[in-house]
């Protein structure tokens, strides 16, 4: 019965998600409009008013299951008709822990509005795709790909299990391809091989993008913290 009820629960989460419920009203209540123009356009006409309203009724009905399909696999969006990314809960992941979530606030370079992640010389964060918002400190190898066992799973059927890998040598950021299907871009040119990036850099895997922010005061925060300990004299005598 439990395991029911989290099915449904899921199901509805994803028919809300997918906004399938709201196109669905509004293929209604566009069929309704429609419905009631023919029905004050139609009499001025020579046809059967009945029949033609019936068959246009029908029609509506057949149509429903196609939006709800649509809506359901697919999205309108600014950037034209894009395909619904699949949703995987982060709670079965173990993926490494956002340093923050600005998902209510807005996309932005992470470094310069708060101080948070300032332990971190190197931070990525999502502009877009399900994880928008969401930024991650780069501090040892990160493995990004749809897989649930990357440290950073990035859902969607044209991102491959292991698709990229991010780690840092030497305080150098970089990057490297792990033999994706669809590769992986750096400000929009596709990645061949290894390739260190820079400030504000992008990352683009299919829908998902990344901004690379570099923290310039890390450096200089372990140096204070080094001239702040404290430090033993100890006396041979």
């Amino acid at each position: 019965m439990g395991k029911t009820t989290t099915h449904v629960r899921t199901l509805f989460r994803e028919l809300k998600r997918r906004r399938v419920a709201k196109t669905s009203l509004l293929y209604v209540v566009l069929c309704w409009g429609a419905l009631g123009v023919c029905d004050v356009v139609l009499p001025t006409l020579e046809v059967d008013v009945n029949r033609a309203l019936q068959t246009l009724l029908y029609a509506a009905i057949a149509g429903m299951p196609i939006v709800f399909a649509f809506a359901w696999f697919f999205q309108i969006t600014p950037r034209g008709i894009v395909r619904s990314a699949p949703f995987v809960d982060r709670r079965v992941l173990n993926n490494i822990s956002p340093i923050n979530d600005k998902r209510r606030k807005g996309v932005a370079t992470f470094f310069g509005e708060d101080d948070e992640g300032l332990d971190d010389h190197w931070v990525i964060t999502a502009e877009s795709g399900l994880l928008a918002g969401l930024s991650y400190g780069i501090s040892q190898s990160v493995t990004l790909g749809r897989s649930t066992d990357c440290d950073i799973t990035l859902p969607g059927s044209e991102v491959s299990r292991h698709h990229a890998r991010l780690y840092v040598k030497d305080g150098i950021l970089k990057i490297k391809d792990l033999g994706s299907s669809n590769g992986s871009k750096v400000n929009g040119e596709v990645l061949e091989g290894t390739k260190a990036l820079r400030h504000k850099d992008e990352l683009s895997f299919h829908d998902t993008k990344f901004r690379v922010s570099e923290n310039y005061a890390w450096s200089d925060g372990k140096a204070t913290a080094f001239r702040q300990a404290t430090h033993v004299r100890v006396d041979d005598s």
